[in-house]
């Protein structure tokens, strides 16, 4: 470049430290910066993010707080800047420093955003700490930052690891009314925290309305119901809870009783998907289409004659399936 009489400019020399410091070459970096500054070009904030970045990344708060409180003095710190280093203080477990950066913001009238708050809320999760989680989603909110189905996704997965069933129904209510569309992941989380509260006609609603969405082809949602019917060994309920639905005009989707016998078959328990069978063809609702066919042709294929055997309805079931 200077070769043909140009020479690097801001943008230039910014766009190449970064490229080093992301590449863990900081010698090379600082050198640059070094010629950047001896020709009269300053350092701004993207590039003390980039040399913060970096250093981090190599392991050295050290140098990272030296640059930190460069900036500081140079005016240079912003938002970016703390999502940083509160990002690094978290992965080190070091929270209390975290949230000792996010007073210094306050304190200097730096507004946090979105990444900040859900860095924070993320790694508060991962820590089981809900109730320093639930006051971070609710910080954000007072600062006018709705929060989005990542904020909602991390807290729910943080409720589901302290098995706090209750708090994820209340916050998943309170995500619907905000009209933050659930994603497949979150479906499945609340289909077994019904599951686990015992409230199963809303278990197969979301399960039918996951169906509706498209959602639900390769979802885990069907093994959190058939996972929880069997360890809480309440099979005999759910099928009086599938009588009680007939009787009241409810009804599943074709879909879904197709997956939920698949599903109970394939968790190997034969028994169970027989009379699961057995009282949706009594319902109505047994499948036509070519998916039930196939399940128990699968059976006997493997030379499980037992299941085929243990329920008069699987030969009717395998003409209803085929009927053109």
């Amino acid at each position: 470049m200077k070769e043909r009489g140009m020479a690097p400019n801001k943008v230039t020399y910014a766009t190449i430290i970064d490229g080093y410091c992301k590449t863990g070459n900081l010698a090379e970096a600082f050198r640059l910066s070094d010629e950047m500054q001896s020709n009269g070009i300053p350092k701004d904030d993207f590039v003390y993010n980039s040399f913060l970045g970096g250093c981090l990344k190599e392991g050295d708060m050290d140098t990272a707080l030296s640059i930190f409180h460069e900036m500081m003095n140079n005016g240079f710190d912003c938002t970016p800047t703390y999502n940083i280093l509160i990002g690094d203080f978290c992965r080190q477990n070091r929270l209390s420093k975290a949230h000792k950066l996010l007073e210094n913001m306050a304190d200097k009238n730096i507004t946090p955003n979105h990444v900040t708050f859900t860095i924070l809320i993320d790694y508060h999760c991962k820590m089981e700490l809900m109730g320093e989680a639930n006051r971070l989603y609710l910080q954000m909110q007072d600062r006018d930052i709705e929060p989005t189905i990542i904020t909602y996704t991390l807290l729910l997965h943080g409720y589901h690891r302290v098995q706090n069933w209750v708090k994820m129904l209340s916050l998943f209510e309170e995500m619907v009314a905000k009209e933050v569309e659930p994603d497949e992941a979150i479906y499945s989380l609340i289909v077994e925290a019904y599951c686990e509260e015992g409230r199963w006609i809303e278990a197969f609603r979301m399960l039918d309305e996951m169906i509706m969405k498209g959602l639900a082809t390769k979802s885990t949602a069907y093994y959190a119901l058939v996972n929880a019917v069997n360890r809480k060994e309440e099979f005999p309920e759910l099928l009086e809870l599938l009588n009680s639905m007939e009787r009241l005009g409810l009804m599943l989707t074709l879909s879904t009783c197709t997956h939920l016998l698949r599903r109970f078959y394939n968790a190997g328990n034969a028994e169970n998907t027989t009379d699961l069978l057995n009282c949706m063809m009594k319902c109505e609702w047994v499948p036509k289409s070519t998916v039930l066919s196939d399940v128990i042709s699968d059976s006997a294929s493997q030379n499980s004659a037992s299941f085929q055997q243990s329920s008069p309805t699987v030969p009717k079931a395998l003409d209803v399936a085929n009927m053109a």
